[in-house]
């Protein structure tokens, strides 16, 4: 039982386990989407609040996500999306980012 043959067929190299969960990437995305629609109307004091909550809100989880898929618990597929989203939405405090929500074609 020693040697190569004891692994587990999810630690062989190129592959990766079937259980883990599946990946958020596109609700992250919407959120963050909406997020930025609200941050838009922030001259009203409502939306702007909603905003600054939903961005907190989608960094965490995209950071939380992003963990969980180095750890190998969740889908690795959508990290690229859950990076990019995390980028497009700023942190509370920090001015918005218009470029990447007006240029679709970044990282191309």
């Amino acid at each position: 039982m020693a040697g190569d043959n004891s692994r587990h067929p999810w630690e062989q190299p190129g592959t990766g386990r079937l259980d883990c969960d599946p990946h958020r990437a596109h609700l992250l995305l919407r959120l963050g989407s909406i997020g930025f629609l609200l941050g838009l109307l922030s001259p009203l004091a409502v939306p702007a609040v909603l905003a600054v909550g939903l961005g907190a809100a989608v960094n965490a989880l995209g950071k939380r996500d992003l963990a969980r898929m180095a750890a190998g618990r969740m889908d690795s597929a959508g990290a690229a999306d859950t990076r990019r989203v995390m980028w497009r939405t700023p942190s509370p405090g920090e001015p918005p980012r218009l470029l990447p929500v007006t240029c679709p074609t970044e990282g191309r």
